[in-house]
């Protein structure tokens, strides 16, 4: 993300912006250290760590919070109810932060039946009111898109001057652009320029989470991890 998006102040009305930290000079959402911080629907992150040990024989703390890309002591928190709850069990402890585990009959029963009705395994996903809050603020942050910029993102199109207008307009609003017309005529090439007039990088999460269903939203075909400096491992995930 540019240094240019960056800054800690968050709109005070905006009950769905998440809690905002500094990484180096950007300003990063902040990663929930407890499962009410990640105000997701109850029991969504404990079905997910349920359904990730489904997928292997056994594993470790440091392999559980890589693949779901949480802050250690919420894996932590995660692992202990779980536990509890008779679905895991803890193998040997190699840490205090650390331990073995592997999904117990019950747990791999709780498994089939919630992978029944979400198959995602992956990345903890984040509330759409969530990822919504944090665009808004990070149009709101970011540089002005001036005329330059977007004839400069449009230079490879041959478009009208009023094309090129309602292009910008679309893009300096932060809203959806719909664009319609015949096979052929520039719409997906449009699409594929027009980004660039957008000015710094921008957050999304790996997915979105509305009631019980998952969303991918982090496509690497689509989205480029920007490396920042001074961030560390499992920082801002």
């Amino acid at each position: 993300m540019a240094s240019s998006v960056a800054t800690p102040d968050a709109p005070a009305k905006d009950p769905h912006l998440p809690p905002l930290h500094r990484v180096g000079d950007v300003a990063a959402p902040k990663a929930p250290d407890d499962i009410p911080a990640a105000r997701l629907e109850d029991g969504a992150l404990t079905d997910l760590i349920v359904k990730l040990a489904y997928t292997v024989s056994r594993f470790t703390t440091d392999w559980a919070r890589q693949q779901l890309h949480l802050s250690l002591p919420l894996v932590q928190e995660l692992l202990l109810e779980v536990c509890r709850e008779g679905m895991l069990e803890e193998l040997l402890t190699t840490s205090q932060v650390s331990s073995h585990y592997r999904i117990t009959d019950r747990g791999r029963e709780f498994a089939a039946r919630c992978l029944e009705v979400c198959g995602y395994i992956g990345p903890a996903p984040v509330r759409l009111e969530t990822y919504a809050a944090m665009l808004r603020w990070q149009f709101a942050s970011s540089p002005q898109v001036l005329p330059e910029h977007v004839a400069s993102a449009l230079s490879g199109l041959v478009l009208t001057q009023k094309a090129g207008q309602l292009a910008g307009l679309a893009v300096s609003s932060g809203r959806s652009l719909f664009v319609y017309g015949p096979s052929g005529n520039g719409k997906s090439s449009l699409g594929r320029q027009i980004h660039s007039a957008l000015q710094g990088d921008f957050w999304v999460p790996y997915a979105i989470s509305v009631g019980n269903t998952v969303i991918r939203v982090f496509d690497d075909q689509s989205h480029q991890r920007v490396a920042i400096p001074g961030e560390k491992a499992g920082t801002i995930d």
